[in-house]
């Protein structure tokens, strides 16, 4: 009798056909055929939709991570730790080829965005105070020399700036600095006369 088996067009595997029209193994093989002989025409009509369809699907996405928030969080802290060699390298990589766009980019952002990035950054410190101080703390504890270094290096680069700015300051907040000087000094009054 003669033997039903034919080879899968995409993989090659041997597989006996439900009927004489049978091509592929399985269903995913059919779909991966299909996909490597469509590529092109495939792409340009993804290109296309999301193209038209904009908003729609910035609407779908926001929507799917407000109401997935916790999962994603999880599969992503989940996806770090299984690639984080790969990750860093690759963000490394990206980061030397793309030195000079993102430099840009990230200028451009912050000069379009100031009071939404200042707005963030108060409600982050605000919500994160506690949480903040501490690590902090650790970081400077478990890094004392490169603190140290690092603070003296920016004084001597920016000796010219940083009395400038002082000045400045000093010029804008004058009677703030005197009333925070005096309560100071009345709240230790003991303490100094002590000393």
């Amino acid at each position: 009798m003669e033997s039903l088996a034919r080879f899968c067009e995409n993989c090659g595997k041997s597989f006996t056909p439900h009927n004489y029209r049978q091509r592929y193994c399985d269903v995913n093989c059919r779909n991966k055929k299909y996909y490597n002989d469509n590529k092109e025409r495939i792409s340009e009509q993804k290109k296309k939709f999301r193209e038209d369809n904009k908003e729609i699907l910035k609407e779908q996405r926001k929507k799917y991570t407000k109401d997935n928030e916790e999962k994603i969080r999880e599969y992503q802290k989940k996806y770090w730790k299984d690639n984080k060699e790969r990750l860093k390298e690759y963000n490394k990589k990206y980061w030397e080829d793309n030195k000079e766009r993102i430099k840009k980019q990230k200028k451009e952002y912050i000069e379009n965005n100031k009071e939404k990035i200042r707005e963030h950054n108060r409600r982050y410190y605000s919500e994160n105070k506690q949480k903040l101080r501490e690590y902090q703390k650790k970081y400077r504890e478990d890094n004392k020399e490169k603190v140290r270094e690092y603070h003296k290096k920016f004084r001597e680069d920016n000796k010219e700036r940083l009395k400038e700015y002082h000045k400045k300051y000093w010029e804008d907040n004058k009677e703030k600095i005197r009333e925070y000087q005096r309560k100071y000094y009345h709240e230790n009054k003991e303490k100094n006369n002590k000393n």
